[in-house]
């Protein structure tokens, strides 16, 4: 018989019998309990740590210094595109060479942001996370 037809004990009007009937019955496979039924999962009673994206908020936030700082040097790096390509009269390629100080202006973003994460730790006493 087929997946969806009627099975041999069952008339033409019964309804088929659900798994969980059948494993009660116990002649069907055992149906394992679903997560539900082991109780909360051992981490929902740990305390959550903070995002990545909401530390450094925090730290921008925290300290005017590291945000004018982070602003310099995402902005810089266009500016020095725009920059060296007016010199050499090729302004209108600006778009295509985009991507080299967007990618420069997200490793000193971040590098600065690392860097004061480090010293935030270390003032606090917590282990970074890279000796963990």
């Amino acid at each position: 018989m087929g997946r969806h037809s009627a099975s041999d004990g069952a008339g033409a009007g019964s309804r088929p019998e659900s798994p969980r009937a059948r494993a009660e019955r116990a002649d069907g496979p055992a149906i394992a309990p679903g997560p539900e039924a082991n109780g909360p999962a051992p981490e929902a009673s740990k305390p959550r740590r903070e995002s990545a994206i909401r530390a450094d908020v925090r730290l921008l936030r925290a300290d005017r210094g590291l945000s004018i700082r982070c602003a310099v040097a995402v902005v810089l790096p266009f500016v020095a595109l725009l920059v060296v390509l007016l010199q050499l009269g090729r302004a209108g390629s600006f778009f295509i060479w985009l991507w080299i100080p967007a990618i420069l202006a997200g490793v000193a973003g971040g590098g600065l942001l690392d860097r004061a994460h480090r010293k935030a730790a270390a003032t606090s006493g917590e282990v970074p996370e890279r000796t963990r």
